[in-house]
């Protein structure tokens, strides 16, 4: 029975698609239904922990207005680390 939830466990995790849409500048997570913001400005916008959630929450790109700053968890969805530059998924 454990050999069943392994082998159920690895195909959901070959599952998960994170990937681009250059013509809306974000990375989609279809498995977690994340949306991440992947621009320039994401790179030149340095927020503090307060001002930053309420840049989200006022936020309205590419017609969508329900941002929200990542949690810790969010982040662990991206994490790749056979990505040695920055151990970031390659989508961003």
């Amino acid at each position: 029975m454990k050999y069943l939830f392994l082998i159920i466990a690895f195909v959901s995790f070959l599952d998960a698609r994170i990937y681009r849409d250059n013509s809306r500048e974000v990375v989609i997570d279809s498995t977690a239904k994340l949306m991440w913001q992947d621009d320039i400005s994401v790179i030149k916008t340095l927020l503090s922990h307060e001002k930053a959630e309420a840049y989200c929450r006022n936020l309205n790109y590419k017609n969508l207005a329900d941002w929200r700053l990542p949690a810790i968890e969010d982040f662990e969805l991206i994490v790749n680390k056979k990505n040695e530059k920055n151990y970031i998924d390659k989508a961003f």
